[in-house]
């Protein structure tokens, strides 16, 4: 298949496929064959990238706004308050297009006709679909392309950053735990390997474009939102960030029977709203 954009050269889109034999694109580093099946791979995908919403949104930052935001299905986490678990759990499932470059392409051209200024990956978490979304992006000619946002949690190994460098212009990276346990409780992950690989997104998006977003959880408020203020205050003074507040049980926190966190199955009380105002400083906005 032929390039269009010069971002992208075979040797990169080369290496993104080659990527998928054993894949480590994110610190899971499950080895599945995803060019053969999807079978055994935690994300569920095989090579395909499926998206199973999109739209022309104009409620994200202003930076970005308006932006074409593509929904992807899968991810590297199982956050057990995931407004997206259906797609998260099960992304091939129910109403999903494949991440086809001509439908792409032209969707792109119908976007920014209608005012698209970015277009914007989101999920789930879409680095397990970035090979996909590369495929799409190398088709795109320069005169239609858009600037790139990766909307992510930042949990992904050194080869899904450098894939990504040579398209991404903005990495909108969830600040989701302030601590090691948090993130292994209720995300799923190794805690610890979860820190160490978002440090290093956080580090490596620095010169590139970072905005920064933190969901303040029910019960977390100490334990997760005060050391992530804290860390961006000392670490990150003049990124942008928001910190939102609108918190909904979604996902298996939508139960009140959830046996890990049954904090998440309720609403931030009102001590708790008052208390994230005076958590947050500028340049962060509540949102």
């Amino acid at each position: 298949m032929a390039i269009a954009s010069s971002r992208i050269s075979v040797d990169h889109l080369d290496a993104a496929r080659v990527s998928l034999r054993a894949c480590s694109l994110c610190p899971r580093a499950c080895g599945v064959d995803r060019t053969r099946s999807r079978h055994g791979a935690f994300c569920r995908l095989d090579a395909t990238a499926h998206v199973y919403r999109e739209l022309l949104s104009v409620g994200e930052e202003a930076e970005i706004s308006p932006t074409w935001l593509i929904d992807l299905g899968g991810c590297s986490m199982r956050c057990l308050y995931c407004s997206e678990w259906a797609h998260v759990a099960r992304p091939t499932a129910g109403l999903t297009l494949p991440l086809e470059p001509a439908w792409f392409v032209e969707k792109l051209r119908r976007r920014r006709a209608q005012g698209a200024r970015t277009v914007s990956f989101v999920g789930g978490d879409p680095t397990v679909s970035l090979v996909g979304v590369l495929e799409a992006l190398a088709q795109v000619p320069d005169d239609v392309w858009l600037p790139v946002v990766w909307n992510c949690n930042g949990w992904m190994s050194d080869l899904a950053r450098a894939l990504l460098a040579p398209v991404v212009s903005k990495w909108l990276i969830d600040l989701k735990f302030g601590n090691p346990a948090c993130a292994t409780r209720i995300a799923g992950v190794d805690g610890e390997l979860d820190a160490r690989e978002v440090s290093k997104t956080l580090e490596f998006a620095r010169s590139r474009g970072l905005m920064l977003r933190h969901l303040a959880l029910p019960g977390h408020l100490d334990c997760c939102t005060r050391p992530v203020m804290e860390r961006l205050r000392r670490d990150f003074p003049d990124v942008p960030r928001n910190v939102m507040a609108h918190y909904l049980p979604f996902g298996p926190a939508q139960s009140h029977l959830l046996p890990h966190a049954p904090e998440l199955s309720r609403l931030l009380d009102r001590d708790e709203q008052v208390s994230l105002v005076s958590l947050v400083s500028p340049p962060t906005q509540i949102l």
